[in-house]
């Protein structure tokens, strides 16, 4: 049944607070999360239909929650397996009206042509973030052409950050069912492509550069030189390349160049004979032949001493090795996979790193992104961590409170995965339940905000008309009735908005030019 009057707040709703945490009943699941949606825009506005796409960066898809769509735009939706359109680029809340087909053309919403071919008049579109990283957007669907307003999507936007949060921990409790199950809840709707590798978890644009690279160089003989921060998974990107590889079927060998004395790492690589030097008791194999036919990854290549990397180049120019104590030569066929957190560039000016080796190993470099870089990944990294745990601790989990991943998302992470990992161990072996509700930080550790966190500081709704209300006054005039009045700009009956400045204090010093004031 179609409507012909909008809703406008009561004087309940005004004075409703909204709590991020304790407002609004926690979602652990998309059912739940569509629930508390419905509820609190109820609140606010009646509404025909309401659902939330789920973005994934880098690909024209979305996944959809149709708990409170319409039958109509569900039927239609089946029937059309892809979620047309670009991605969606807003970042504020707006309303679109389907009378206007170019307006409908050049919105880039999904769906929206199935809105008006099935009558629909307008839709309110709300983008929900975190850490103003878009994460998908909440359609609020009518049948009335003018059923909102900016009263209303400014009421929205304070729901916003709640429910981006709150779909966040949903994503992050499917995910570990995923990995319970072995099954994706978005195997039907899913068509973007996306690349798997093994205990590599995330869909940030930046990984996903990460991931075409190795696919890219994976099924070459090309030595790669893997750059990156301590603890962003190099040695995970390594056994990646390998395992695409030709050379799979042999066990990747590594050798972390930093673990070891000097006078060690070369008998490591090459190998000795029994008697090559004091306490050779025993012929050794070293990793160079170990490898052959193989992949060999040297992590920490840049803590290499400066007389073991003259004879690292000859064996990559020559591919041929020596072990300690003989005169053999032993030919071999190794592909090299390096690996270190310098910059290998300023160690050659300086000279603690031969620019010949440099050269030789920097054939394919792939730069891995720090997490504080790619934040977009925490809740599916901390929901992987968290099934971990639940092996480890035989403990069953069922997510993350909200609290929890804001603190997340607002630490710098100068450890990147590996520090996440330890601290997602730490959180879930201190939890009384099944809820991951506080963060356990060490101590001596400041969780400082990131510099592009957003304030989740939220107003009354009786705060934010009143600011709305004064605004639109001023872009008026002061003219509150007539053409062009403010009355007229809101849709509200002039003894309305009367009503609504007395009860504020509006008086016309707050919002004429040549009367400046303050509301109190």
């Amino acid at each position: 049944m179609k409507r012909t009057r909008k809703d406008t707040p009561n004087k309940s709703q005004e004075s409703t607070t909204i709590n991020v945490d304790n407002a609004i009943t926690p979602a652990g699941s998309r059912k739940q999360l569509m629930s508390n949606i419905k509820k609190e825009l109820k609140r606010i506005i009646s509404f025909d239909s309401s659902y939330v796409l789920v973005y994934t960066e880098g690909y024209i898809h979305y996944s959809c929650f149709t708990e409170n769509m319409h039958p109509l735009i569900k039927n239609a939706l089946h029937k059309n397996t892809f979620l047309s359109q670009a991605p969606l680029k807003q970042s504020i809340p707006f309303i679109i009206k389907y009378n206007n087909a170019n307006e409908v053309l050049s919105s880039n919403i999904p769906l929206s042509l199935l809105h008006k071919e099935n009558g629909f008049k307008s839709t309110c579109i709300i983008p929900l973030k975190v850490m103003d990283i878009l994460i998908g957007f909440l359609a609020v669907d009518s049948f009335d052409e003018d059923h909102f307003t900016p009263l209303h999507t400014g009421m929205f936007e304070q729901l916003a950050a709640t429910f981006s949060l709150q779909l966040c921990n949903v994503l992050l409790h499917e995910k570990l069912l995923i990995a319970k199950n072995n099954q994706d809840p978005y195997q039907e709707e899913e068509t973007s492509e996306i690349y798997h590798f093994e205990e590599i978890i995330g869909r940030s644009k930046s990984l996903q550069e990460v991931f075409r690279n190795i696919n890219l160089v994976s099924r070459t003989d090309t030595t790669v030189l893997l750059l990156g921060e301590t603890g962003t998974g190099k040695e995970l990107i390594a056994k990646a390349i390998h395992n695409l590889s030709t050379r799979k079927t042999k066990p990747l060998i590594r050798l972390n160049c930093a673990a070891l004395p000097a006078q060690l790492i070369e008998s490591e690589l090459f190998g000795h004979e029994r008697g090559a030097f004091t306490g050779a008791i025993d012929k050794r194999i070293g990793k160079f032949e170990v490898a052959d036919g193989s992949t060999l990854f040297l992590d920490e290549i840049g803590e290499l001493p400066l007389e073991l990397q003259a004879k690292l180049l000859r064996v990559l120019q020559e591919k041929e090795i020596e072990r300690l104590g003989s005169n053999k030569v032993i030919k071999i066929n190794v592909r090299i996979i390096a690996a270190t957190n310098r910059n290998l560039e300023q160690e050659v000016a300086a000279g603690r790193f031969r620019s010949d080796l440099y050269f030789r190993i920097n054939v394919f470099p792939v730069q891995i992104p720090p997490l504080r870089e790619r934040k977009e990944d925490l809740p599916l990294l901390a929901a992987h961590f968290l099934k971990k745990m639940e092996k480890k601790l035989d403990r069953e989990f069922r997510g993350i409170s909200n609290q929890v991943l804001q603190q997340l998302t607002d630490y710098e992470w100068p450890g990147n995965i590996r520090e996440l990992e330890h601290m997602i161990e730490r959180s879930a072996i201190v939890s009384r339940g099944n809820f991951i509700q506080e963060l356990n930080i060490p101590a001596g550790t400041q969780s400082k905000p990131s510099p592009t966190t957003p304030d989740f500081t939220l107003k009354t709704w009786e705060e934010h008309e009143k600011e709305y209300i004064l605004y639109v006054l001023m872009k008026c005039n002061g003219r509150v009735s007539g053409a062009r009045g403010a009355a007229q700009v809101l849709n509200i009956p002039p003894t309305t908005l009367e009503s609504k400045m007395k009860k504020f204090g509006i008086k016309k010093q707050h919002y004429l030019p040549d009367n400046p004031g303050t509301i109190e």
